[in-house]
């Protein structure tokens, strides 16, 4: 194929246009002869033919042009069609043997280096015939004859270098265009390849933040460096960090984060793992949190070390529930020894009890000694009061289990506390929710709960104020649950106290048995519950209690 300017032409389209060149070239000169171009002439008639023939040839199909036996006919016809004319125009002594060097040109074209020498061969031979012709034998000792014939198989030389030159050039233009459309090809499918991949990518990246965001563990992935590739978002929760501050940074740079650092170095250096670790942390405001924490090196699939990874638990609620259950160990085993002592107290406590009180009566009230037969009777019956507190705090008559609606409990002990509030000018607030729901237990032990904390509170204020309890429903982790405040505004408990309230015969009243909050922790425990407090001192205290919600129940309010 010859391209010009952005044109591909052909190998067929090629021979056609030089061949209408050369035809055009060969009517114009035989017009110019000097026989002329007569309609009676041979020359006329040549050139009839030869156009003819070249438009019949225009039509021939193009697989015949690549064949080498069927271009050699063609210019072998040119060349004896020139030759005709050169003989018929009588145009030997003329410029028109120049046509010659075309038809030589010409049949170059696509043709190996040596495709035009035959061709150039014949020329000579005819181009010699010619002049013998008209001059004779005397005309081949003529220097212009044999400068003119070498002139042939130059020409033939110089246009078949050019032709392969062309042909190698187009060659090696069609090997780049045929790679380019193989390295398109192929750079269209590694383009698709890596979109694929990168979907992939993708899809098990989300996979992956998605596990990392829904483990229920901390989880946190150092290079060798030691600097953070992986931080979910449990840790960050727990350390009270976001992920996105702590990404591509050193552990040591966080303060909270810092024991870490040093278990995941020593896995590291020493290549131990650590299994089942307690540790204690410190977060934002001092906060002290145990971690229950395990350690493993990071390896890939060369077996070479990248880092560490630190898996770990927040274990404040299970030690949390680790000291209710020794709490409740030693409640149960006190209140044991506590039952057994009431019982065997009592007994001779009623003897005494009785003999004072028949003592009250043959004692008059004017004798001196009456008032040690009251005293005794007094602290009979204190010491019968604090036996019946120890034995309800022992109590394990299986209670009631009944729906119990806390907005009507709080009516009943609103009720009941008024007079006693209204003498130290305090007011007793009701703040219920309407989609309060519904608890099951038992409603006379749930409403001494009551009882007791508002008691409690009035006797905390020493000042004009109000006590508010307040219900509502809350979503705990098992579902539903069912809120009840006493929140007071008195003096408040001393922080060091907070932690004790809770335990028997703890007190600061210079009268009371310290079995009130046992007794209150105890029943919540009964129903399930949990019970928490927070006070500040001048500000007051807010007792706060979580029950199950009782199952299929409407909305108290409704």
């Amino acid at each position: 194929m010859l391209q010009l300017k952005g044109l591909t032409l052909n190998h067929k389209s090629t021979v056609l246009i030089i061949r209408w060149l050369v035809v055009l070239l060969v009517i114009f000169m035989a017009a110019y002869s000097p026989k002329g171009l007569d309609f009676a002439c041979p020359n006329y008639l040549l050139s009839l033919i030869y156009l003819v023939l070249n438009l019949a040839i225009s039509f021939v199909p193009q697989r015949y042009f690549e064949k080498g036996w069927f271009v050699y006919v063609l210019f072998m016809l040119d060349i004896i069609f020139v030759s005709a004319v050169v003989y018929f125009a009588e145009g030997i002594d003329t410029d028109f043997y120049l046509i010659y060097f075309l038809s030589i040109f010409m049949s170059s074209v696509g043709q190996s280096l040596g495709g035009s020498f035959p061709v150039a061969i014949v020329t000579s031979l005819l181009y010699g015939w010619l002049v013998y012709k008209k001059y004779g034998a005397d005309m081949f000792s003529e220097p212009s004859f044999w400068l003119r014939i070498p002139f042939f198989f130059l020409i033939a030389m110089f246009s078949s270098f050019w032709s392969v030159q062309v042909a190698a050039e187009r060659k090696k233009k069609e090997q780049a265009e045929e790679y380019g459309h193989v390295l398109q090809k192929e750079i269209e499918q590694a383009t698709e390849e890596y979109l694929k991949v990168n979907e992939s990518l993708k899809y098990y990246k989300e996979y992956n933040d998605n596990i990392m965001t829904s483990i229920s563990s901390g989880v946190i992935v150092v290079d060798i460096n030691r600097v953070v590739t992986t931080f979910n978002q449990q840790a960050g929760t727990i350390f009270m960090l976001p992920p996105s501050m702590v990404m591509g940074k050193t552990l040591g740079d966080f303060e909270p984060l810092k024991p870490l650092e040093e278990l995941l170095r020593r896995t590291m250096e020493t290549g131990n793992n650590i299994h089942r670790d307690e540790i204690i942390v410190r977060v934002e405001n001092a906060r002290e949190i145990p971690l229950g924490l395990s350690t493993s090196l990071l390896h890939s699939q060369t077996a070479r070390t990248n880092g560490a990874i630190a898996i770990f638990n927040d274990l404040s609620r299970t030690k949390s529930l680790e000291e209710r259950v020794k709490h409740s160990e030693k409640l149960a085993v006190l209140g044991e020894m506590a039952a057994v002592m009431a019982h065997e107290i009592r007994n001779p406590l009623n003897a005494i009890a009785g003999f004072a009180q028949l003592l009250q009566t043959k004692v008059e009230k004017s004798d001196p000694r009456r008032k040690y037969v009251d005293i005794v009777t007094q602290e009979a019956f204190r010491i019968d009061i604090l036996i019946s507190d120890i034995l309800d705090f022992v109590h394990q008559k299986k209670a009631a289990n009944l729906a119990v609606n806390l907005e009507q409990l709080a009516d009943r002990v609103i009720a009941a506390k008024s007079e006693q509030a209204g003498r130290k000018e305090i007011t007793l607030v009701k703040q219920a929710s309407p989609n309060t729901p519904m608890v099951m237990g038992d409603a006379v032990r749930l409403e001494r709960i009551l009882l007791n904390l508002v008691n409690n509170a009035i006797d905390a204020m020493d000042r004009p104020g109000a006590i508010t309890i307040k219900t509502e429903r809350l979503e705990g982790d098992l579902g539903p649950v069912a809120s009840i405040i006493v929140q007071d505004e008195g003096c408040g408990i001393p922080p060091e106290n907070l932690e004790t309230i809770f335990k028997p015969f703890f007190t600061t009243k210079s009268a009371g048995t310290g079995l009130g909050l046992a007794i209150i922790q105890k029943i919540v425990e009964e129903h399930r519950g949990q019970i928490t407090v927070k006070s500040e001192i001048d500000k007051g205290t807010t007792f706060s209690l979580v029950l199950p919600a009782a199952a299929e129940t409407e909305a108290q309010g409704n």
